[in-house]
C-alpha cells in the first residue's frame, strides 16, 4: 500500500533564497514611491505602497505555496481572538500604569505615544495606511519570514533580538525613536514565538498602532 505523508504546516521552512527574493521584490515595490509627485499626499502614497507591499507578500506566499503558514481561516481566527485578549491585557496594564504615574507624579504617559492632533480626513488615512496595512505586511515580512527564518536555525533569544533590531532600523526614518520600534518587535516576536500564529502579532500591531494614533483624542477626553 502507498502512504502520501502531506507535509504538516510546522515542517513548512522558510529558505534562504525567499528572504532574499523577497526582500529584493519589497525593495523594488518601495522604489515604487519614486513615481508619485513631490506634492502627493504623504499618507496616501503610504497606503498605496504599503497595499502594493502586503500585495507582493501574498503572491509570493501563493507563489512558494507557503500559504499555509499565512492563509488559514482557523489560524485566522483564533489569531486575532488572541490577539485581542492579549491586547486588551495590555490596554488595562498601560492605563492602571497611566493613573497611578498621574497621581504620584503628575506626568502623562500619552505624552510620549502621540502629541499630535489630526483633523478627521489625516487621521483616517493615518489608521487605514499606518494602522492596519503596514502593521498586516510588516508582520507578515518581520515575524512571518524574517523571524520564523532566524529561529529555524538559532534560540528564541538570538531571533528574537535579530529580528526586532531588524525591525528597528527598517523604521529609522518614521520619525520615531528606533528603540520604541524594538521594544515592538520584541514583543511582537515574543507573541508569535508563543502563540505559533502570525495574526496574534499582526492584531496585536493593529491595536497598538491605532490607540498610539488616537492618543491625542484620549487625551482630550480624559483631561
Amino acid at each position: 500500500m502507498v502512504r502520501i505523508h502531506i507535509q504538516p504546516e510546522s515542517v513548512l521552512k522558510i529558505e534562504t533564497q525567499h528572504i532574499f527574493a523577497l526582500t529584493a521584490l519589497l525593495f523594488l515595490v518601495e522604489s515604487c514611491a519614486f513615481i508619485f509627485p513631490g506634492n502627493a499626499n504623504f499618507l496616501i502614497v503610504t497606503a498605496a505602497i504599503r497595499t502594493l507591499d502586503l500585495a507582493a507578500i501574498s503572491a509570493f506566499i501563493y507563489y512558494f505555496k507557503l500559504n499555509r503558514l499565512f492563509f488559514n481561516k482557523k489560524l485566522f481566527l483564533q489569531g486575532i481572538v488572541q490577539g485581542i485578549l492579549v491586547s486588551g491585557a495590555v490596554g488595562v496594564l498601560f492605563f492602571a500604569s497611566f493613573f497611578l504615574i498621574i497621581f504620584f507624579l503628575n506626568f502623562n504617559l500619552i505624552n510620549l505615544l502621540n502629541s499630535n492632533t489630526l483633523d478627521g480626513e489625516k487621521l483616517f488615512l493615518l489608521i487605514v495606511a499606518g494602522g492596519i496595512i503596514s502593521p498586516v505586511a510588516e508582520e507578515f515580512f518581520f515575524r512571518g519570514f524574517i523571524y520564523k527564518y532566524l529561529r529555524q536555525y538559532n534560540s528564541i533569544f538570538f531571533a528574537v533580538v535579530s529580528s526586532s533590531l531588524i525591525f528597528a532600523l527598517f523604521h529609522l526614518n518614521a520619525g520615531y525613536m528606533p528603540v520604541i520600534q524594538f521594544a515592538g518587535g520584541i514583543f511582537f516576536a515574543l507573541a508569535f514565538e508563543l502563540s505559533k500564529n502570525i495574526y496574534v502579532p499582526v492584531t496585536i500591531h493593529i491595536t497598538g498602532n491605532i490607540f498610539i494614533f488616537t492618543a491625542p483624542f484620549i487625551n482630550k477626553f480624559i483631561f
